[in-house]
């Protein structure tokens, strides 16, 4: 099933560790308008190229599950990453953020010589931190794990009931979502989660455990700005395996996690072309806040972009 597995989110995280380093010594040097300047953006420039090239190793390969078992694959069952997976989604945060600050230092920073081209060079980095892996996708066996969310009292207790008699009760754990892969847009991940295994672009991405396909009870498809849940219990067309559940959205602002619609964050971000941001919501106390009076003042607009640093 495509290509041979060789680059792992492991080797993924190493690197961005790596470039997290490289950027808080560069940020640190602007900021005390250092010598060394050079050096230091001359040695985060080969981590770049290095990260570039493990994360396109890594999006060129099927995702983390197979028909059968291989021990002598990294990461032959689905699963097998799951603290990489949640490990990678820290780690890209922090290091979009650093690259952010990282854009403002050499903007500052009088000892600083071309700029622009430096900053075109974090522009690229910070865009592929915020592109690859943009939907995460997780499953949930009732197996090994207690129920991610109510599904009404009656299903809910023949559930728990079922999962007394027939599962080991040392390996339940409360919400253990396995990271299945990624998918390249949001019209692949749903694709994945309502048909559990249907091939896209003639590969077959997501199934549930290889030991038997009707073991996964929930799927969830997880970005930065929102998670989507889908189950088998939930009420959809037939056919589906899961049928979509619930939203959970994350606010641009306060980072408060809500469920109804939220707003638009427009016009402080006004990118429905971004991949990135098309996805931004806030919550009701950040709109007021922020949004509703930005909707009168352009500048207090602008500033709340680099108050916050969304204008890069």
């Amino acid at each position: 099933m495509g290509k041979k597995y060789e680059i792992t989110l492991k080797d993924i995280n190493k690197e961005i560790e790596l470039l997290l380093t490289k950027l808080n010594l560069l940020i640190e040097a602007c900021t005390n308008s250092g010598n060394n300047i050079e050096d230091l953006y001359s040695e985060l420039t080969e981590q770049i190229k290095q990260y570039k090239k493990h994360i396109s190793e890594y999006q060129l390969q099927d995702l983390p599950f197979v028909e059968e078992m291989d021990n002598g694959n990294p990461i032959s069952f689905a699963g097998k990453e799951n603290a990489e997976a949640e490990e990678n989604s820290k780690l890209v945060k922090l290091c979009a953020e650093r690259a952010i600050d990282a854009i403002y230092a050499i903007r500052n920073c009088d000892a600083c010589t071309e700029k622009e081209a430096k900053r075109e060079e974090l522009y690229w980095l910070l865009h592929r931190l915020r592109f690859p892996l943009q939907f995460k996708i997780y499953a949930l066996s009732t197996l090994d794990s207690y129920l991610p969310y109510s599904l009404g009292f009656r299903l809910n207790r023949e559930i728990k009931n079922w999962q007394l008699k027939n599962a080991y009760r040392s390996l339940i754990k409360e919400n253990n979502w396995k990271y299945l892969g990624h998918a390249e847009t949001f019209k692949e991940a749903y694709h994945y989660a309502e048909n559990n295994g249907f091939s896209w672009g003639g590969v077959i991405h997501l199934c549930a455990e290889p030991e038997d396909e009707y073991t996964n009870s929930f799927v969830k498809i997880e970005t930065p700005f929102f998670t989507e849940y889908f189950d088998s219990y939930a009420k959809g067309p037939i056919g589906h395996r899961f049928n979509y559940r619930k939203t959970e959205i994350t606010c641009l602002f306060c980072k408060k996690v809500f469920t109804y619609q939220g707003h638009s964050c427009d016009p402080i971000v006004n990118r429905s072309n971004d991949i990135y941001f098309q996805y931004a919501r806030c919550c009701k106390k950040c709109y007021r806040k922020y949004v509703k009076p930005a909707k009168k003042d352009e500048n207090l607009a602008q500033k709340i972009r680099t108050d916050f640093k969304l204008d890069i």
